[in-house]
């Protein structure tokens, strides 16, 4: 039996440890909201939200859970992740917007270290179960003086866009102070515009982010310039 949900809570595992394959089972016997923490040496801890709500004994929700390496002072890293095997390649894209006078330079897997203090460290065309795709900001003092735009591509448009829409694909953005989760929220895509924005990211000089998110479904042509600086001048 599955229990009415309620406002007490209580601690229902500590020091667990993950299979050799990095998967780890817990049953449970209430529905709710579940908090968790997971530490790792040489990895920055994570915490998350794991909801509950199960009808059935045989209930099994799964939480995919990427953790990224420690950092050095001034590096943010911005991680796409999804939770299936189709689409096969979706892009992170992620577009430098300086400050001073709205230039642009995109860092993405056809330009993977072109952009000032940013760089693409890995590109994955085989699936979300594959890992995730990553860029990092390498250095505060150079990222504050740009504006970073975060967008997705499913490459291959696989079935018409629609496995992109159930993809569960999302973005992680996190350095040695702050970390901060977004999923992406949409149920219509055509292939003109193809791109989905999450958001707009500024770093400052000590290392802190904000980040902006674009309203949820918010698509775009990633291919003109011009587009991007729409993007810019409406959610940043």
């Amino acid at each position: 039996m599955f229990g009415n949900f309620s406002l007490a809570s209580f601690e229902v595992a500590q020091n667990a440890s993950f299979s050799s394959k990095g998967t780890y089972f817990l049953t449970v016997d209430t529905n709710g909201l579940y908090k968790v923490t997971i530490e790792a040496d040489g990895f920055i801890t994570k915490s998350f939200d794991v909801f509950v709500n199960c009808t059935s004994s045989n209930c099994i929700v799964e939480k995919r859970v990427i953790l990224s390496p420690h950092l050095l002072p001034g590096q943010t890293r911005l991680i796409l992740s999804w939770e299936v095997a189709k689409p096969s390649d979706i892009d992170l894209h992620v577009m430098s917007i300086k400050k001073s006078d709205k230039s642009l330079c995109r860092t993405w897997y056809d330009n993977t270290h072109g952009c000032p203090a940013t760089t693409q460290d890995r590109d994955n065309a085989e699936g979300g179960t594959n890992g995730p795709e990553t860029v990092t900001l390498q250095d505060s003092a150079v990222n504050s003086l740009y504006t970073y735009l975060i967008a997705i591509e499913d490459f291959n448009f696989e079935n018409s866009g629609l496995d992109l829409l159930s993809s569960g694909a999302g973005i992680s953005l996190t350095n040695e102070l702050n970390t901060v989760e977004h999923k992406m929220v949409a149920t219509v895509v055509n292939m003109t515009n193809d791109y989905y924005l999450f958001g707009c990211v500024n770093v400052q000089e000590n290392g802190e982010f904000t980040y902006t998110p674009a309203p949820d479904g918010t698509f775009f042509n990633g291919e003109e310039d011009s587009d991007w600086l729409a993007m810019y001048t409406a959610h940043c």
